[in-house]
């Protein structure tokens, strides 16, 4: 059954997003949109709106193209997505740290760029954002880190100069 079926009064809106056809299976349907065409505020309202579990969350940040960490109130990385894993990051000595200072002084990191050394002794450009997670009470219990491999971008920038003059010939 499609989500928009379900609801009175809703229109398809364009665009996609899961809902669970079992208890161990996702399938795409249609995204429910209310009559003034804009989708659920939030993700985890569409979630908690439309039933679809904790299983449509853990789906989303593993297709994620960044990688997500999630991290225990002493900078335990204790969730990383499949981006997250083939970046390599976890043990990444600079991001630790980095995580441990933003849970130290309680203050978040926005767009951090970092140099990651790869095994084939090429550099990787990262850019990092680490938001902290609060209690009900305020606390921070945590953090969530998101990395994005910049390296290609930088790459581009750095032969745009080139690619513009070899085009003005």
């Amino acid at each position: 059954m499609a989500i928009d079926s379900a609801l009175p009064n809703r229109r398809p809106h364009c665009g996609t997003s899961i809902a669970p056809a079992s208890t161990d299976r996702l399938v795409p349907v249609e995204l429910a949109a209310d009559v003034s065409g804009n989708a659920s505020p939030t993700f985890s309202h569409a979630v908690d709106e439309h039933q679809l579990g904790t299983a449509a969350i853990d789906t989303l940040i593993e297709q994620l193209p960044v990688g997500v960490l999630v991290a225990e109130r002493g900078a335990r990385v204790v969730y990383a997505n499949t981006a997250a894993r083939r970046l390599g990051v976890h043990d990444f000595a600079p991001l630790r740290w980095m995580l441990t200072r933003a849970l130290l002084t309680e203050e978040g990191v926005r767009e951090e760029a970092l140099e990651f050394p790869e095994p084939s002794a090429r550099r990787s450009r990262l850019r990092l954002t680490i938001t902290l997670l609060r209690s009900a009470l305020g606390a921070v219990v945590g953090a969530v880190v998101t990395v994005a491999d910049t390296t290609a971008e930088r790459r581009i920038a750095q032969w745009a100069p080139i690619m513009e003059s070899l085009t003005n010939l």
